[in-house]
């Protein structure tokens, strides 16, 4: 790798470097068959990037240990193709909150019991156990009101035309 007049030279024992070409088309090869794998444990498997969700329907004690054995088919997935799995960013959601049986309590990857959340971030949308969009529209509106503050106490003027011609000027420049 060259930045500028520096070259550095490592020998890499797997893996490709960051940001090449072939990077993402070999992981999607080693995703791809964790897939097939998954296939086999009655658990549903959603693949995006490198996000892998797994979700299924627990009626029984059955359902729990697929879904456990599931956790631990990943766990082995991933400890054979050499692939960290951060443990910290997995969790369990249960959809359901009036279904008295909640087995997602009873969950762990390698070990570590995954933390249960009422409502968590998934590609950009907050998504809650009643599939209802009430977080995402707090979250967006909280936002918002945390940025029009900051533009309240960067600028003394609230004159609307004086706004208008720092839009206009700014697009000018742009």
């Amino acid at each position: 790798m060259c930045v500028g007049n520096h070259v550095s030279a490592v020998d890499l024992l797997s893996g490709t470097i960051q940001g090449s070409g072939i990077g993402p088309l070999l992981f999607i090869s080693y995703i791809n068959e964790l897939a097939i794998i998954l296939a086999a444990y009655n658990v549903n498997v959603k693949l995006f990037a490198d996000d892998v969700k797994l979700y299924a329907e627990i009626s029984t004690n059955a359902d729990v240990a697929d879904l456990s054995r599931a956790l631990s088919c990943i766990a082995e997935w991933a400890d054979m193709w050499q692939l960290l799995i951060s443990v910290t960013k997995c969790c369990a959601i249960q959809l359901n909150p009036k279904y008295v049986y909640s087995p997602v309590k009873q969950l762990a990857f390698n070990g570590t019991h995954l933390p249960t959340h009422q409502s968590v971030r998934d590609l950009g949308i907050m998504v809650n156990e009643s599939l209802t969009p009430s977080s995402h529209i707090a979250k967006i509106a909280a936002t918002a009101h945390q940025r029009v503050n900051l533009i309240f106490r960067t600028f003394v003027s609230r004159d609307v035309n004086a706004a208008t011609c720092l839009h206009y000027l700014r697009s000018a420049f742009t």
